[in-house]
């Protein structure tokens, strides 16, 4: 399928062009492709809190007819990723079958989030952090834990590096740092306004900026030089699970094993 027709292309390509009520959709969709290909128009308004109308206008803005059309070409894009579906737990499962659906859905988003990262952009990346005269690593909340433990790796691998979880620290600092530096910033939703602020303002210094999300779409992604996206599905935990800061720091050690075969090649 080309890009004309494959309607995730279409949601990105098109996003800033959304109303509010349709972004609800394109962020679930983006999000939940699998899930949106078996859900009726009603269902996917319920979930994202919209009018069954703004899910239509949403299908129309990206040039379908209507909710049934886009799904049609949904599924074969679907079926191009071999995305399955994703296993909700429910709390009156038994013991076996949330410990087979959990070790299922970890698999997938490791898997996924991996996939995502191509050859060029761990070679960028890994390149970018070794060669950078300084590197801020930056996460608020459940991402800070994250960047704390990157922040030590790189250290470990005798790469000087700073982390910032302090909306103070990260206003003073990202205006000092220039083109030889790399900002790395950490956000599930994509909307943390500490991250995409580093983000933003390192960018007019033309500092080298390095995002992670969830989110294609989101506000960080927007200003990241390489946008590392993870794939993890929403769950019964909410933001408080720790699924998608698995996803993170497998990406990241992806990412370190990379940076330590370049050292030692």
């Amino acid at each position: 399928m080309n890009n004309v027709k494959n309607p995730l292309y279409l949601v990105e390509k098109n996003y800033n062009k959304l109303s509010k009520a349709e972004k609800k959709v394109a962020d679930y969709v983006q999000l939940h492709p699998d899930k949106t290909i078996l859900a009726s128009l009603q269902i996917i308004s319920e979930k994202c809190s919209v009018s069954d109308a703004s899910v239509l206008r949403f299908c129309r803005t990206l040039g379908f007819s209507g909710y049934q059309d886009f799904k049609a070409a949904l599924v074969p894009e679907i079926l191009k990723r071999g995305v399955t579906i994703y296993e909700e737990i429910n709390y009156n499962d038994s013991y076996q079958i949330i410990r087979e659906k959990f070790t299922e859905n970890l698999h997938q988003d490791i898997h996924k989030s991996i996939s995502n990262i191509t050859k060029s952009e761990l070679a960028a990346v890994s390149k970018k952090i070794i060669e950078a005269e300084k590197i801020i690593i930056i996460g608020l909340a459940g991402s800070a834990g994250v960047a704390r433990i990157f922040n030590d790796c790189l250290l470990g691998l005798g790469i000087y590096c700073h982390y910032l979880t302090d909306r103070v620290e990260i206003e003073r600092i990202v205006n000092q740092l220039d083109k030889n530096d790399v900002i790395f910033g950490i956000s599930h939703s994509g909307e943390t306004q500490e991250v995409v602020f580093a983000l933003k303002n390192a960018q007019k210094n033309q500092v080298y900026t390095i995002g992670m999300t969830n989110f294609a779409s989101s506000s960080l992604a927007k200003y990241a030089d390489i946008n590392l996206l993870t794939t993890v599905p929403e769950n019964i935990l909410g933001s408080y699970s720790c699924q998608p800061r698995i996803a993170q720091l497998a990406v990241l050690e992806f990412i370190t094993i990379e940076i330590s075969r370049y050292m030692n090649s």
